[in-house]
């Protein structure tokens, strides 16, 4: 299923949306513009490690290098990982730790990055 959030939340409003996302089969989510920023991502990253997800637009959502990294193991951690997309733009991240979000997802997959 696809799942776009319009409505703007911050970190606080994450671990419910965690706690939702945990037992939904979504393949596409977006939650960009919300202000999750590293603490958000890093809530978010637990969720994504059981996750199929194929698309996940982040853009704009105030993560940091923490918040990446955090993102980087888990999909690292996640075997069934089919993710195509990851959108990042607008995210003050460094270019470490956007190699670290590449070289999770390993070599072979085609993956399209928008950082």
């Amino acid at each position: 299923g696809r799942f776009e959030l319009f409505t703007k939340f911050e970190c606080a409003g994450m671990s419910h949306l965690c706690r939702i996302l945990a037992h939904c089969d979504l393949t596409h989510l977006s939650l960009e513009e919300n202000p999750l920023g590293d603490m958000g991502a890093m809530q978010f990253a637990e969720v994504i490690k059981h996750t199929r997800l194929k698309e996940l637009e982040l853009c704009k959502c105030e993560i940091r290098d923490n918040g990446c990294r955090a993102l980087a193991k888990s999909l690292a951690e996640n075997h069934q990982q089919s993710l195509t997309y990851l959108g990042l733009a607008g995210d003050m991240t460094k270019a470490d730790s956007q190699l670290a979000l590449v070289g999770a997802l390993g070599t072979g997959k085609a993956v399209f990055f928008h950082l």
